[in-house]
């Protein structure tokens, strides 16, 4: 439909190229009247989530972790990285992988 080819064309319009380090993307949706901050942390996790500004009520709505399953990198998936991750999010966010 058209929303979907919209939202599309912008996500390809501003897909990022695989260098490491943050990069921020903003999307406009017009049929809600709104606009979606994305931000795609390449690269160590950990290292990463040390660069997002803590904010009182928490900075993060989803978190999609795209560090393969922990019996394939078992040095990703850590306590430490949990408890960052809690840290950083806001009550009710969403946690997600592809494993």
């Amino acid at each position: 439909n058209d929303l979907e080819n919209s939202m599309m064309k912008q996500w390809i319009d501003q897909y990022p190229i695989a260098v490491e380090g943050l990069h921020r993307r903003h999307f406009d949706l017009e049929h809600i009247n709104g606009v979606v901050i994305l931000d795609l942390h390449y690269g160590d996790a950990i290292n990463s989530f040390s660069q997002i500004q803590q904010t009182p009520g928490g900075a993060v709505d989803a978190w999609f972790l795209d560090g393969f399953a922990p019996s394939k990198n078992d040095s990703m998936w850590t306590e430490s990285l949990y408890k960052s991750m809690a840290k950083l999010s806001k009550t009710g966010s969403s946690f997600a992988t592809p494993s």
